[in-house]
């Protein structure tokens, strides 16, 4: 068979046009059970099986034991339904390769990767030999590809493709055919089919398939919408916050999966009078996960369930994207695994939960009225961290009520003017330590490319996302906790603030004196310590969502100027760096030698002669029994 071909048995293009459209109302339901990491792609994938009548999503598994959970379900006998119309059902296994539990870092190293995947596969085929298993993946390693296939796995499709793609393989592998895209070409045509044909027939009923889906989207964003505005018109006092979070939660992720959808229906392509030749696999990557960004339109995901864009697009698209990804990870947990005590970590989840979302809304919607003043680049400069105190006021107010109040030594006090009294404070220990701001604004607003490890990347492309996504939910995380520090220096023991904020651990008036005392040691190590050595070394460290909680990640930048600024006690770290630096080596040189030596001394030298006087002692007491015995005799 040709490279870049897909195996697939010969059949009529009547039946090929039936598979691809889902016209065929007399044919089997297919369950799919998806094995993938990413709730994000997940929820895209409901979303695109949701407007036909032969595609359902009945079970999603995160880890491979959970796969195999609901796998031993399915071979158990079907109960019978007791009336209605009885249809046929098939059932599908989606996997995504690069699961947590098949990474590289999970299984100590590629190969075992590899063996993994294989073996997993292996016992998909031997133990569950009814249910065929589709590979829809952002994996590209032929050589790992072509041993599924060579195993018997039923389909691979590359994450990316067309939505009548994912269509045709889904049917195809369900019924029982192969649907193998070639690893190295990463070409979709059949070798039955005419491609010319397909794309004409696509061309024609490229809307009518998208159109049931986005309608569906589009009408429940619609009710939420109208939910959204008639709860926040009643005041906040007789509002369940958490309802509204939740409201407001799915909202997001309906406007993830609208984008989703509409990103995985690839532009019409120009027409071509003959077949364009497969890619040279040296030059032209097939897939994501290579070094290389992916081709337009196609969607790329992360081990850490982060979503970017991959194709040229505005700037409100990569703004929105960015939020809506952020406010996905809001249901990690928020738990901190950074290691450094932050003010947020007092709060209960949903007050936590609730604290951040306020902030990305007052964010979001700060940067829309950045966007609709036609502020200029040039502005920002002066603006960036006026901007954000702006923000971490508007956030205290909105959080605590513009007029909460708490009662004080039997006397009614307006917290949210005391806590703005201690904005000098916040801005010095927290707000001015906030970097990039005006890098993540330019690129936002105006499509400025970031600076990465001296690289500069466009808008749109992989690295640039990300490293934006990091700064958003830096900020963010950095406004939050300068919210909590001014309600930690003057109500932090008051019972009503405990009870409604604060985690039960940390209740006792004990608890919360720790927790303050390990945020004051921070800042004092901070100012002194890990500030200077953080600009010596050009780095900064940022505070992310991650699948599990609240990471850090450090990223290089540049601090040239601040480091010329340093002095006192800050310099004088950076000179014992320097110092360190320069003479540890030697110093590590020269202990090595000594203590080599001092081995070989003590081992050869010391060491061989205690033997040999013990050796002779040992023979000498032996000598004497010798002849004590004989003159007994």
């Amino acid at each position: 068979m040709p490279s870049g071909q897909v195996e697939v048995p010969e059949k009529n293009h009547k039946n090929t046009l039936i598979i691809l459209l889902g016209f065929d109302m007399s044919q089997s339901i297919i369950q799919l059970l998806l094995i993938d990491d990413d709730p994000i792609f997940r929820m895209g994938v409901k979303s695109i099986c949701e407007p036909f009548s032969d595609l359902e999503v009945i079970a999603e598994a995160v880890t491979l034991r959970e796969a195999l959970a609901v796998l031993d379900n399915w071979v158990k006998p079907p109960v019978a339904p007791t009336s209605g119309v009885i249809r046929e059902t098939v059932k599908v296994a989606i996997l995504e390769l690069r699961i947590k539990d098949l990474s590289p870092h999970q299984n100590q190293g590629m190969l075992n990767q590899q063996r993994s995947a294989i073996a997993f596969c292996q016992q998909i085929q031997a133990s569950y030999k009814n249910i065929p298993l589709l590979l829809f993946t952002s994996e590209s390693d032929p050589n790992l590809l072509i041993s599924l296939r060579d195993l018997g796995v039923q389909g691979y499709c590359p994450k990316g493709v067309g939505l009548e793609e994912l269509l045709i393989a889904l049917r195809q592998v369900a019924a029982g055919e192969r649907y193998w895209v070639s690893p190295i070409s990463g070409a979709a045509l059949s070798s039955q089919r005419n491609p010319q044909r397909a794309l004409t027939s696509w061309q024609k009923f490229r809307y009518g398939l998208v159109k049931p889906g986005l309608r569906s989207i589009e009408q429940a964003l619609q009710e939420l919408t109208k939910e959204l505005q008639e709860a926040e018109s009643i005041p906040s006092d007789k509002v369940m916050m958490l309802n509204l979070l939740i409201t407001r939660g799915r909202y997001r992720e309906l406007r993830a999966a609208r984008w989703l959808v509409s990103q995985l229906i690839p532009p019409l392509p120009p027409p071509v009078n003959n077949p364009p030749s497969p890619p040279d696999p040296l030059s032209q990557p097939s897939s994501p996960g290579t070094n290389q960004p992916p081709n337009p339109g196609q969607l790329a995901t992360t081990n850490d369930s982060s979503l970017v864009l991959a194709t040229e697009t505005s700037t409100v698209d990569v703004q929105s994207l960015l939020f809506d990804v952020t406010v996905a990870k809001l249901q990690s947990g928020l738990v901190n695994y950074t290691g450094i005590p932050l003010e947020i970590d007092i709060l209960k989840l949903t007050k936590k939960q609730e604290l951040i979302y306020t902030i990305l809304r007052k964010s979001e919607d700060l940067i829309n009225e950045l966007r609709l003043s036609e502020i200029q680049p040039e502005q920002l400069d002066r603006k960036s961290y006026s901007l954000i105190i702006d923000l971490w006021k508007e956030a205290i107010a909105d959080f605590f009520g513009k007029y909460y109040s708490l009662n004080v030594r039997d006397a009614q006090v307006e917290v949210v003017p005391v806590l703005l009294r201690d904005a000098p404070l916040v801005e010095k220990e927290i707000l001015n330590h906030i970097p990039l701001i005006r890098d993540l604004l330019a690129h936002l607003l105006f499509g400025e490319p970031l600076t990465i490890d001296n690289q500069v990347y466009a808008l749109g492309s992989w690295e640039a996302t990300r490293r934006a996504e990091a700064l958003l939910q830096h900020w963010v995380i950095q406004v939050a906790n300068g919210v909590m520090q001014p309600l930690l220096n003057h109500f932090a023991d008051l019972e009503e603030v405990k009870q409604t904020f604060y985690d039960r651990r940390l209740l006792s008036t004990r608890e919360i004196e720790k927790f303050r005392n390990n945020l004051s040691w921070r800042y004092r190590v901070r100012r002194y310590m890990s500030e200077p050595q953080a600009i010596f070394e050009s780095s900064y460290t940022l505070f992310i969502l991650g699948d599990r909680g609240i990471e850090k990640l450090t990223i290089y930048a540049s601090r040239r100027q601040e480091l010329e600024q340093l002095s006192g006690i800050q310099l004088a770290v950076t000179l014992v760096l320097e110092g360190r630096d320069a003479i540890a080596p030697r110093v590590r040189t020269a202990i090595s030698f000594i203590g080599s030596t001092a081995v070989y001394l003590l081992t050869q030298v010391l060491g061989r002669g205690i033997g040999l006087i013990g050796r002779g002692i040992i023979q000498g007491i032996g000598s004497s029994i010798q002849d004590s015995q004989f003159r007994k005799k």
